[in-house]
């Protein structure tokens, strides 16, 4: 495939049954009406997944599939394949064939799967290389795609992560010199505290034997058919951290032979509000891109098919598309219709949306924009963040790591952010929570506050009190007072004459929904903008507060917590951002999250507008980012200016913004 053209792939089932024929009719008259010029053929999926299907049984699907590859390609509309499953995402009441002596996924307490094979098992990996091979020839895809069920976790009724069958523990106790049993081992693994051998054997294992699966899996599909790439879909990158998951070596895996880097990021399943969305999508599906290099081409997947209550709105698909193109795509994947075969539907809209959104698509594609170049305030992450984290609850979950929320946060601000996997940074605005501190050296955090400006939630000041390091924000003390507790029950804005949003002493719930509050006692000099109370009005501790080269906001960001996205709260941290170095954007009407692209040879700006309300003309803040024009892709493709108005730092598009869309900028 050219990936210079934007691919829209189509993601659909055909059942070996009597209507196969008018279903393959209607998916390519479907695709030609609306320019879907690829289709994934899936087969064994969902309401006709039969666990690890025969040879024989594969050979009635690949029947159908190739009577459909072949009126797809007289169309000119190529073929990808997905078999749904690797090792299976979860039981459903599926069990082994009785000739199938496939050893079984083990969670840490015992429970066995009776779908669901360990990878390390060489005699599903056999059969699973028979299929793969089979199935590759018959059909030669452009593209073979792994699906999400690539994971060691998430495999109901197996609780927890990982794999603790008889072959796992042999592989852990040789890696550990030891006879543990499974019981043994998980006591050990579970010990609250920082990463022990026990724990580190086992993301070690977790990191080299998926890896260890790619590589099988891309030699077969590159030895059955030389020309086809081999794909990948990916979870939320959380859960993807604490299996210790090695992203570079995977893809290096997939892509031998020469072929392409491919992720299907998922998006946010189910339809919500757009500020929701924008929210999930920033946390999930922005930080697994920040896990990949530059060279891995995006074609994340729309989930209409299952995953919602009532249909989508055509104007919601729209919306999913353009909120995606911040992970710079080479595509979309669309299972936009059920998997149990009743083929397309022409009345639901959707095929009109796809073919509206191509030229916009592809005009933005054509910016040629790098991930990497993304700018604004800095979350750092660290793929292997699950090494350096303490165990407090005695639960694997309790390894995820909590700075993707972060991100959210800034982004539903109105912030422009940027991931980085980096531990150095000069004149630039970081955002520390917890987990990211637990990646860092005391020497790296040092070097960090000395050289930059940083930012603190309450659980990240927390952490560097747990590091000593509670001198870098001129603190003594810190502590958790959680919420609802009865300690406190507001936030005020300190500067009683201060007007905001032309209210002075503008307050704020901070109860439920705002978040743990972190009591801070400082002995610095710091400013204070915003003071806490209980519910007599009795002013208990500083809240928000920005000292030399630092500012803290006081709640613990380890969720999407509602109650912070508050006028008082949003004013001082957009206040603060702004007065900093570093070159930023920041959108003054809420529920627009902004997205820069800081490259050398060209800048480029991305307004997702989450809101029901369009607007006529908006008003940034773009401090430290010089130019001279702004021009704007227009639907055709085309670029068109854009007259605006600038006072300082302050700039006014003068063009409409529409609700639930995405405007793509390029400032010259």
């Amino acid at each position: 495939m050219d990936y210079k053209i934007y691919h829209n792939c189509l993601r659909i089932q055909i059942t070996p049954d009597e209507r196969q024929d008018e279903r393959i009719e209607s998916i390519v008259r479907h695709c030609v009406q609306y320019g879907f010029d690829n289709v994934m053929l899936m087969l064994n999926l969902e309401e006709f997944h039969c666990g690890h299907i025969s040879i024989e049984e594969e050979k009635t699907w690949i029947a159908v599939l190739k009577k459909a590859a072949t009126a797809l390609r007289e169309k000119g509309i190529t073929v990808s394949v997905n078999n749904w499953i690797e090792m299976g995402h979860a039981d459903r009441g599926r069990h082994f064939a009785p000739d199938q002596h496939f050893t079984p996924m083990v969670d840490p307490y015992g429970t066995a799967a009776t779908a669901i094979p360990c990878p390390l098992c060489k005699n599903w990996r056999a059969y699973f290389a028979e299929y793969v091979t089979l199935l590759c020839k018959e059909l030669t895809p452009d593209t073979y795609w792994i699906e999400d069920d690539f994971r060691l976790m998430n495999h109901a009724p197996l609780r927890s992560a990982g794999c603790f069958c008889d072959l796992h523990m042999a592989d852990y106790n040789k890696r550990l010199g030891t006879t543990y049993t499974r019981e043994e081992f998980v006591k050990k693994l579970l010990t609250p505290g920082p990463c022990n051998r026990e724990r580190q054997a086992w993301l070690d294992s977790n990191r080299d034997v998926m890896v260890e699966l790619a590589d099988e899996i891309a030699k077969t599909v590159k030895k059955a058919c030389p020309h086809t790439d081999v794909a990948i879909m990916t979870s939320g990158p959380e859960q993807h951290c604490m299996e210790a998951r090695d992203w570079q070596a995977l893809f290096a895996s997939l892509s031998q032979g020469g072929g392409h880097k491919i992720n299907r990021i998922h998006l946010p399943y189910e339809e919500m509000t757009g500020k929701g969305y924008v929210h999930y999508f920033n946390k999930a599906s922005m930080g697994v891109r920040a896990m990949c290099e530059d060279d891995v081409l995006v074609m994340p997947e729309v989930e209409h098919g299952s995953a919602s209550c009532y249909r989508r709105s055509p104007r919601f698909l729209r919306f999913v598309l353009e909120t995606a193109i911040p992970l710079v795509l080479s595509g979309m994947t669309y299972s936009l219709y059920d998997f149990i075969g009743n083929g397309t539907r022409d009345s639901f809209g959707y095929g009109q949306v796809v073919k509206e959104e191509q030229p916009f698509m592809q005009g933005v594609l054509d910016l040629g924009l790098r991930y990497s170049s993304l700018s604004g305030v800095v979350v750092p992450i660290d793929p292997h963040s699950c090494y350096h984290q303490a165990m407090r609850d005695g639960r694997l979950e309790s390894l995820m790591p909590s700075e993707y929320h972060i991100a959210g946060y800034l982004s539903a601000m109105g912030i422009s952010f940027r991931y980085s996997r980096e531990k150095r940074f000069a004149g630039q605005t970081v955002f520390m929570g917890a987990s990211s501190i637990a990646t860092f050296t005391d020497e790296e955090l040092c070097d960090l506050f000395a050289q930059n400006f940083v930012l603190l939630d309450g659980g990240g000041v927390l952490a560097l009190q747990e590091r000593g390091l509670l001198s870098l924000i001129g603190a003594r003390r810190a502590e958790n007072k959680g919420r609802d507790t009865g300690y406190h029950t507001y936030e005020e804005c300190a500067d009683k004459d201060l007007r905001i949003d032309g209210v002075r002493g503008l307050r704020a719930s901070c109860r439920t929904t705002a978040g743990d509050f972190v009591e801070i006692d400082y002995e610095g000099e710091v400013s204070v903008k915003t003071e806490v109370y209980g519910y007599r009005m009795d002013r208990l501790a500083p809240a928000i507060v920005t000292g030399r080269g630092f500012a803290v906001m006081p709640y613990i960001i380890n969720e999407h917590l509602l109650a912070q996205y508050v006028t008082l709260r949003r004013h001082f941290l957009l206040e603060t951002v702004a007065a900093q170095q570093a070159p930023v954007a920041i959108s003054l009407e809420e529920g627009v999250s902004p997205y820069l692209y800081l490259d050398k040879d060209k800048q480029v700006l991305i307004l997702t507008n989450g809101n029901v309300d369009s607007f006529a003309e908006i008003t940034l803040r773009l401090p430290h980012v010089s130019f001279a024009e702004i021009w704007r892709v227009g639907r055709d493709g085309k670029q068109v200016p854009v007259p605006f108005a600038r006072e300082g730092d302050c700039v006014t598009l003068q063009t409409e913004i529409e609700y639930l869309s995405s405007t793509v900028l390029i400032l010259k």
